[in-house]
């Protein structure tokens, strides 16, 4: 599989190279999105930048959406390239885990990042990032949603 973590620059001409040597051997493109920058652009810190899962004014409701609709660019720029390589969609795209990641502090059972307490929020997200994936231009295998088969 490839593999495009976010900021990678999947439509780039310097990439594609090596893009097209992966796909002759590849079944699968996978790509990875957490929308986890509430920071509104303060800081890239992983840590700094999260938000709080349970306790976010009305600000964070549209920061989190604008964090998660970045994945449409995304999921589109790897379309772009690999319909260089593979214009029959034989080799589908895989975007092995997506949604929000918060800062610790709401777990289900303390000191357990995996148990994030969901609210009306996340399940916007998540309707919004599925209506993306299903009005995408290619055909999808697969879009687990983060952390839904990582906890027991």
């Amino acid at each position: 599989m490839t593999t495009f973590a976010p900021g990678h620059a999947a439509s780039s001409k310097k990439s594609s190279a090596k893009v097209a040597a992966n796909f002759a051997t590849s079944t699968a493109s996978r790509c990875t999105h957490y929308a986890w920058n509430l920071s509104r652009g303060k800081t890239n810190d992983w840590e700094k930048g999260k938000g709080d899962a349970v306790q976010f004014d009305p600000v964070d409701w549209y920061e989190l959406l604008r964090e998660g609709y970045s994945i449409e660019s995304m999921v589109e720029g790897h379309w772009q390239v690999m319909d260089e390589f593979d214009p029959e969609h034989h080799i589908k795209l895989v975007v092995d885990e997506w949604g929000p990641w918060y800062r610790p502090g709401s777990e289900a059972t303390p000191g357990d990042i995996l148990e994030q307490m969901p609210t009306l929020r996340d399940a916007v997200f998540s309707g919004m990032t599925l209506d993306i994936f299903q009005s995408s231009s290619g055909e999808k295998s697969l879009w687990p949603i983060a952390r839904s088969s990582s906890t027991a």
